[in-house]
Parts: structure tokens; C-alpha cells; sequence
């Protein structure tokens, strides 16, 4: 959704709609309180690092009506940084994309029908990124300094409850920082939330930042926020994309697309993914970050700016083995939005609620890594409305996956493992039986029958993947070190005995 330079609702890609008095049980009050209270410190400070060079370039919608003109604006896209297109999908439909000077007389010569719907993008972020620091950090889009300034005010001021990680560094060298905020207590599931994958998609940054303030700012008077951040792991990164956000642009300084540029099943197919999975540092960071962190059970994954929930299968139009779980999810995530006043959100998979994607995150996370991976495309609407809209959805993940029974026994796992009763041997903080680890033949138990497929891998990992297609390699990593070796033989009968 844009607004254009006199505030008029630009709103073709979304369901128009004014946010409602928020019916919710936890209050919004204090978390706008607690951080006007931390940003009041820099409400003086100028936005140093909003984008720059934007004169005279223009965004505008196309109405793409036909094949004929999907490879027109496939033609125009071809011109890279002079015509960009923004939209998530070209397809018969609204499409929209930043068109530079240089390529204006081409776009106009080319037989669309399009709309100028920001006559001057320089004119729009000024107003856009200075409008509201007199009031507080959410009432306006907010720069990359100040996203980091706003982090590490925010880890300062609750040194018991968060610190600052640096996961590895953009191609300019901008520092990716994610938050980490949890309570003290035994190990415990973890999620992940980043935004700004897409640079110029900037209003879940925001998003990301309000999920972390509420959490810290009402962990001392509210018992239920208390027991989230005591009993699951917060990782909430703003910005992934830290080149591209400074840039206003949606790839990363090397022009490639992060979230075609990830591996997994489909991956390697988009011709903006880059020359191979993982050739950016970005990505790269994040693959290793995940890896490194295998507590974390949900990925999310914030986009902007179309009113959509998905999960996987991007890559095919066939439902992944857990999509009813994912559909239950996604229905209750939609719910709490409308709730909020945030309108109606369209959910299923990428595949079904987009188009075919290749290269994603959510592909990643959930069929590498057998992680629970949702890709979240966020309405840009007026701040700090649209973080209002998300902020009990949000929160309600970490409920979930806090309360999560993964084996069907009635007991949450969090309560399985904090009592000692549970086969954790890799101590990843998931119950053994739930993650798979020791399922050799892939029977989803763990039992005898996995004797002979375990050797086999550890002797000979072509013939076990040729024996049993499909089954994940990591399921042989008992002992949680990121590989399979003759280190998982003690773990293996271990965890044999325990079963």
C-alpha cells in the first residue's frame, strides 16, 4: 500500500480498512509508554541514513491485463536498478515498480497501462522517514541507524533479559543484529522473526522492534508476557537486509534477491536468486545462524506489503506433510489480526496464495531443517497502526510452540523436558521422538529397526540415501554437532535404550 505525497490511500493491493479500538486483552498503552520513555532519549536526533538520490524517480502501478504484457514488464525489469519492480508477483493484475528517470520514456513508450502513484520518491521518504520522532520511535518508518540505536537502548536497559548479536556481516559490511530476549530457566524452544529481507520493504522492521519493546517493556507487571519470555527464546531481527534498507532498494548491494537465493527443495531457479543458493553473505549468515541455533522450532519471515500468510511448499503446488498444522496456524494468525483491526489476510501456501517461488526461506527452514517456517507479507498502513495489528499474532507463536505436543501424549514438550523425563539426547531442547533424530528408515519411531539403516549411513551415505529417498540426513546427527560420524555410535544406543 502506498500513500502519496497529500496522504490519499493508495490501497489496490490490499483490503482498505481503518484500524478498529483494539478489543485485545493486553494492553498496546504500555508498550507505547515504556518505549516513549527509551526513545524520548534520541527524539532530538535528526534521521541521518534515510535513503538518498531518489530525485525525480517514480513508483506506479501497472495494470497488467495479459501474457503479452507480463513479458513486457519482464523486458523492463531486464533494465535492473532503472526499473525495479516492487510487487511480489507479475501477473494479470496491479503490479507496481520504481521506475528511474532514465527509464520513464520507456516505460511510456511500451503500450502499458500504468498510473503514477508517487510522482517523486525523494519527496515521499523525506516526509515519510521524518514525519513523528517528536512522539516516539513507532510513529513513523524509522532508518537503519536508529533501528540498531533503538536495539541496543533496548538491550541496555534490561541486561537480564536481552543482548545484542552481531550474525555476520552484509556485503557493504553493515552488521546484521538480532536481538536474543528470553528469562532464565531450563532449555526452551525458540523463535525467529526478521524483517526487511527486501530493503525496501521497511514497515516490518518496525514490526519486528515493537515485538521486542513489548516483550521488555511488560516483562516486570504482566505474568503472561513474564511466563513467554521465561519459557521461550525470542531472536527478533529487524533488518536482514541491512544494504538494501539503507539503499531503499529490494535486493541486496549485490542486486540479487535474498529470498530467492536460499536452498532447500526447488532452489537454484529464479533468475534474480543469484548465481547459486547461498552466494550471499546474507543468506549465508542466516543458514548458519539457524544451523547454530537448532532450539529455534518457528521462522518467520516479514515481508510488505500485501495482505498475506503463507508456508510452505513455494517451489509446488503439493501441500507439505504438515499442512493442516500450518492451516490451523495460519487461521488463528489471520484471526488475531482482523481482531486487531488489521483486516482480512489471505493464508495458505506460497505457492497457491502467490506464485511458484524458488530460493525462499520458508522452503529452507522447513525442508532442511525441519523447522515450522511461515512467510508473512505485511500491509504497509499508517504507523504504529500495522504494528498494533500484528503485535498478538505475533506473540501468539511463541505461546504455541511453548504449549506445542508434538508427540500426542497430552504434556506440552517444553513441560516434558523441564521435567527431566524427556529423550532429549542432542540437547536441542525437542523431544528426540518429535524431531526425527535416531529415525533412520524414516517409520517415525525410533526403535531397533534403525540399527541396520544407521550403519549403513555412517558406512556408506550414498547407498543409505539411495535405500531410503527422502529420509533426512540429519536424523543420523544424534549427538547434534552438524554432521553424521562414528561420534553419533554412543548417542545412537543411548537413545535406542531410552526408547
Amino acid at each position: 500500500m502506498w500513500y502519496n505525497a497529500y496522504g490519499a490511500r493508495l490501497a489496490r493491493l490490499c483490503v482498505p480498512r481503518v484500524p478498529e479500538e483494539n478489543t485485545m486483552s493486553r494492553p498496546f498503552l504500555s508498550s507505547t509508554v515504556g518505549v516513549t520513555l527509551i526513545w524520548g532519549l534520541f527524539a532530538a536526533v535528526p534521521a541521518a541514513g534515510q535513503p538518498t538520490g531518489y530525485e525525480g524517480y517514480q513508483v506506479v502501478e501497472i495494470t497488467v491485463e495479459s501474457e503479452a504484457d507480463v513479458q513486457t514488464v519482464r523486458e523492463l525489469q531486464a533494465l535492473g536498478w532503472d526499473f525495479q519492480v516492487w510487487s511480489e508477483v507479475i501477473r494479470p493484475g496491479p503490479v507496481q515498480a520504481r521506475v528511474a528517470p532514465a527509464a520513464q520514456a520507456r516505460l511510456a513508450a511500451s503500450g502499458l497501462d500504468y498510473e503514477v502513484i508517487v510522482p517523486d520518491l525523494q519527496q515521499y521518504l523525506t516526509e515519510r522517514f521524518a514525519g513523528g520522532r517528536e512522539r516516539g520511535f513507532f510513529d513513523s518508518l524509522r532508518t537503519f541507524q536508529e533501528h540498531v540505536q533503538f536495539m541496543w537502548t533496548l538491550a541496555a536497559g534490561h541486561i537480564n533479559l536481552a543482548q545484542m548479536i552481531n550474525v555476520g556481516y552484509s556485503v557493504q559490511s553493515r552488521p546484521m543484529w538480532v536481538l536474543r530476549v528470553t528469562g532464565p530457566g531450563y532449555a526452551k524452544p525458540a523463535v525467529l522473526y526478521h524483517g526487511a529481507e527486501h530493503g525496501n520493504e521497511q514497515a516490518p522492521a518496525s514490526v519486528v522492534q515493537y515485538v521486542a519493546n513489548y516483550l521488555l517493556s511488560n516483562y516486570a507487571t504482566d505474568p503472561e508476557v513474564a511466563a513467554l519470555v521465561n519459557n521461550v527464546e525470542w531472536y527478533l531481527m529487524p533488518i536482514m537486509n541491512p544494504d538494501g534498507y539503507v539503499a531503499y532498494n529490494r535486493y541486496n548491494a549485490n542486486g540479487v534477491d535474498l529470498n530467492r537465493n536460499w536452498g532447500g527443495p526447488g532452489s537454484g531457479q529464479d533468475p534474480w536468486g543469484g548465481p547459486y543458493p547461498f552466494s550471499e553473505p546474507e543468506t549465508q549468515h542466516m543458514r548458519d545462524f539457524l544451523i547454530a541455533h537448532p532450539t529455534m522450532r518457528v521462522h518467520i519471515d516479514l515481508h510488505g506489503y500485501v495482505p498475506w500468510i503463507m508456508w510452505p511448499w513455494g517451489h509446488t503446488p503439493e501441500h507439505c506433510p504438515d499442512h493442516s498444522t500450518f492451516l490451523a496456524v495460519g487461521t488463528v494468525f489471520r484471526n488475531l489480526i482482523a481482531a486487531a483491526g488489521g483486516g482480512t489476510y489471505q493464508i495458505g501456501t506460497i505457492y497457491e496464495v502467490a506464485y511458484p517461488v524458488s530460493g525462499s526461506s520458508t522452503n529452507y527452514s522447513y525442508g532442511v531443517l525441519d523447522r515450522w517456517a511461515f512467510g508473512i507479507e505485511v500491509v504497509d498502513s499508517d504507523m504504529p497502526a500495522i504494528c498494533q495489528e500484528f503485535l498478538n499474532s505475533l506473540l501468539y507463536v511463541g505461546e504455541w510452540i511453548r504449549g506445542y505436543d508434538c508427540n500426542g501424549n497430552g504434556v506440552a514438550d517444553s513441560d516434558e523436558l523441564a521435567s527431566g523425563n524427556a529423550t532429549d539426547v542432542n540437547g536441542n531442547g525437542v523431544l528426540d521422538e518429535c524431531e526425527g533424530v535416531g529415525d533412520l528408515n524414516c517409520d517415525y519411531a525410533i526403535g531397533f529397526g534403525d540399527i541396520n539403516p544407521f550403519v549403513l549411513r555412517l558406512a556408506d551415505p550414498a547407498a543409505y540415501s539411495a535405500a531410503y529417498p527422502g529420509c533426512p540426513d540429519f536424523n543420523a546427527d544424534i549427538n547434534g554437532d552438524g554432521s553424521a560420524n562414528f561420534a553419533d555410535i554412543n548417542p545412537f544406543v543411548a537413545l535406542l535404550v531410552g526408547s
